[in-house]
């Protein structure tokens, strides 16, 4: 039992010796102004999804959809046909 906790403060030491580097700083992260935020209405209007290929296959139009030109980007949340939500720049519209 003696010899476990001889163990604790070698371990708190070297876990101490460990933390003290210093992080490199953050770039700042610039949001285009031609970033749509696809709302509920076209989250759900979403039928198909192909994460390779980033095509997206919508089965009604809505206002966020309307508003989209290509180059803009296009983000949502998670649905069921993105369970991992998306995010993508318009290359075309058909």
């Amino acid at each position: 039992m003696k010899s476990y906790w001889l163990g604790v403060p070698v371990l708190a030491i070297a876990l101490a010796a460990c933390g003290g580097g210093t992080s490199p700083p953050v770039p700042d992260v610039m949001i285009p102004a031609t970033t749509k935020v696809a709302d509920t209405a076209t989250r759900t209007a979403l039928s198909a999804f192909d994460p390779k290929t980033g095509t997206m296959l919508f089965s009604s139009s809505t206002p966020v959809l309307q508003t989209l030109a290509i180059n803009d980007v296009l983000s949502g949340d998670r649905s069921p046909a993105a369970p991992d939500g998306f995010l993508r720049r318009v290359v075309a519209i058909r």
